[in-house]
């Protein structure tokens, strides 16, 4: 797991938060559990082909030093006071229902990469529960980690859980990496 403070400047951060807040965000949804585990809102930035979601998409794909075609589209969700996420994991786990229907010819989650798009005034924290890690929401803090070991088998240490908002608001936005895209995976060219 890894933290990068000031991933993105105050600036890029206002300029999703408005574009997420001007989008008509939907009830985000989850591959496996019950009702009520997962109780954000999500919106699917990657559909608004927007040159500044575009440029944030680049960027983090750029810092990871792995090219687009091995990840999913950018993503935003959003917590209101009381609204969380369950602990869960972002890979699929083999050999599981939702593992044949999301994994795919993508192949698994290899990596996740989050970042905090305002500071929440109380709670909303993101909890790494086996690792007793919370990190609390500051504004262009981007967090990653591997979902995955280097031999492909998931890493249960990324169990995370978004912890309720008590006051003010959360607003993320959430990259995934793929096991399997085209062409080059890596950018040779990223430092």
């Amino acid at each position: 797991m890894f933290k990068f403070e000031h991933f993105l400047t105050d600036k890029e951060c206002n300029d999703l938060v408005k574009i997420i807040n001007s989008e008509k965000l939907r009830p985000s949804t989850v591959t496996v559990y019950a009702e009520g585990f997962r109780t954000s809102y999500t919106s699917d930035l990657v559909l608004l082909n927007n040159p500044i979601v575009n440029a944030i998409d680049k960027k983090i794909a750029n810092a990871m030093g792995i090219c687009l075609p091995y990840s999913e589209g950018l993503q935003a969700q959003k917590y209101d006071v009381g609204q969380e996420f369950k602990a869960h994991t972002d890979y699929f786990e083999p050999g599981t229902k939702e593992h044949e229907e999301h994994a795919g010819p993508r192949g698994n989650r290899t990596w996740t990469f989050m970042i905090y798009l305002n500071d929440t005034l109380k709670g909303g924290g993101t909890k790494f529960v086996n690792l007793n890690e919370t990190f609390y929401p500051k504004k262009g803090n981007a967090l990653f980690w591997n979902n995955l070991y280097e031999n492909g088998t998931p890493n249960p240490d990324t169990l995370h859980w978004g912890m309720p908002v008590e006051e003010g608001e959360k607003i993320i936005i959430t990259k995934w990496f793929r096991e399997k895209g085209h062409g080059p995976m890596f950018d040779d060219a990223t430092p």
